[in-house]
């Protein structure tokens, strides 16, 4: 931490430099709350008329996840923090309720190229999600809840990491109502090519850990419905306008239940989707505004 600091303090020395009398007049500007941020803070603190200012997410929030250190040096110091989330809003005023005057949620966005199609004609719903294959994900237990499922499924999964093969062998003896695609890495280009060519009837993600999930974020730019973990930010973008949420140690069979009850009635509106992600996710709106 000690060495941590030191070179925190000659980062922000070169940057005083760096700027010289225009200091003042520049916004510095950390999208993570990690080490640019404590660079930035120092700065600040030996400069009070310059503007600092950092983004806050997950790893560098949560100590649970991951310890980040001198959280407080950076609240006391920066001009503004924003938290992209409501749920990290709250953690970060938890240290202390003074620092809600610097401290504003601002939501993360991304763009929408259309539409989701939808094909009443297929014999089978299209299931998919999109995350790295490491334990976290746990794509191994969406693996086990589609296999647990009785309607006729085909889960497609973008994504690949050190757990692959334990997805794999999940899916090797698969119920006959079960189809299984691994695509692994895939550019995130054709990710969304498919989302807008490809009738989709739920994209699923049941993290322990998400800041955010931007995977959530385009799944309903798209009007996809989503099924998400109770966990951080995520409540944040599944909800009753948008599909299924669940607890992260709700039983297999009971999200396996509550897909087929889904996919059974499937009533849930896309444009309804597509308009709550544009009131809260719009990348255009939000990062206009911000």
């Amino acid at each position: 931490m000690i060495k941590t600091g030191s070179n925190a303090i000659l980062y922000a020395e070169a940057l005083e430099r760096k700027v010289g009398k225009d200091i003042s007049k520049t916004i510095f500007y950390s999208y993570w709350f990690y080490h640019w941020a404590l660079i930035i803070s120092i700065l600040k603190k030996n400069n009070p008329t310059a503007k600092c200012v950092s983004r806050a997410h997950m790893g560098d929030i949560y100590d649970e996840i991951k310890v980040t250190p001198f959280k407080k040096f950076k609240l006391d110091n920066l001009t503004e923090v924003y938290p992209i989330s409501n749920h990290a809003l709250n953690r970060l005023l938890s240290y202390d309720d003074q620092y809600k005057v610097k401290l504003r949620k601002e939501f993360l966005g991304v763009a929408s190229k259309g539409t989701n199609p939808t094909d009443s004609s297929k014999k089978y719903f299209t299931i998919v999600s999109c995350s790295s294959v490491r334990s976290a994900k746990r794509v191994d237990l969406i693996a086990k809840v589609v296999a647990s499922c009785k309607s006729n499924i085909k889960w497609i999964h973008f994504g690949d990491g050190p757990e692959m093969k334990t997805v794999q062998d999940v899916v090797v003896n698969l119920p006959s109502n079960i189809e299984v695609e691994l695509k692994g890495f895939v550019p995130n280009t054709e990710v969304l090519d498919f989302y807008l060519t490809e009738p989709i009837a739920l994209f699923i993600n049941i993290s322990t850990e998400e800041g955010l999930p931007v995977s959530l974020m385009e799944a309903i730019s798209y009007g996809i419905p989503v099924l998400g973990t109770n966990v951080y930010g995520t409540p944040e973008i599944v909800n009753e306008k948008t599909g299924i949420l669940v607890e992260v140690d709700d039983p297999t069979s009971q999200i396996a239940a509550k897909i087929d009850s889904f996919l059974e009635k499937n009533d849930l509106n896309r444009e309804q989707i597509i308009h709550f992600w544009k009131t809260n996710f719009c990348a255009e709106e939000n990062y206009n505004a911000f």
